[in-house]
């Protein structure tokens, strides 16, 4: 049970640091290509609501679109990389409007938003994934230990 506790809490604590990450990202690159006119709270409420969007689509897609591609062999192997060139499209349909609603840019701002974003959120996975990995490599042998 120790574990599986401290799995759920790493897994809250990554949730977390993303939606900031991102809430971040798009509060910066807001600000960079709309000037004044985006707040954190707006990059917040984008971020949550593009979030909760595109789990939606994505689990549709996965479900319902992702079995009717199926390539023959040798390709095969490459429908995981159509997955994500797919999956990618979406987000991008799915945040692109809330970018041109939320931070009042045009569509081609709203575009530059999204790249700015896109790259920042690589850094931030990356980041994110060292710190799994570090809270895993420091807490798990303090969970193994026998108690007293």
């Amino acid at each position: 049970m120790g574990f599986l506790l401290y799995l759920a809490v790493v897994i809250i604590i990554s949730l977390i640091i993303l939606w900031l990450g991102l809430a971040i990202a798009l509060f910066i690159a807001g600000r960079i290509v709309s000037g004044v006119n985006t707040t954190f709270g707006e990059a917040l409420l984008v971020a949550l609501i593009g979030a909760i969007l595109n789990s939606i689509l994505h689990a549709i897609f996965d479900y319902f679109v992702m079995p009717l591609v199926v390539l023959p062999p040798p390709f095969d192997t490459y429908t995981s990389i159509i997955s994500f060139i797919l999956s990618s499209v979406i987000t991008l349909i799915v945040y692109l409007p809330l970018f041109k609603r939320f931070f009042d840019v045009s569509w081609g701002g709203a575009l530059v938003v999204g790249i700015i974003a896109f790259i920042f959120m690589i850094i931030m996975g990356i980041i994110s994934a060292i710190l799994i990995v570090v809270m895993a490599i420091v807490l798990i042998p303090l969970l193994l230990l026998p108690g007293p």
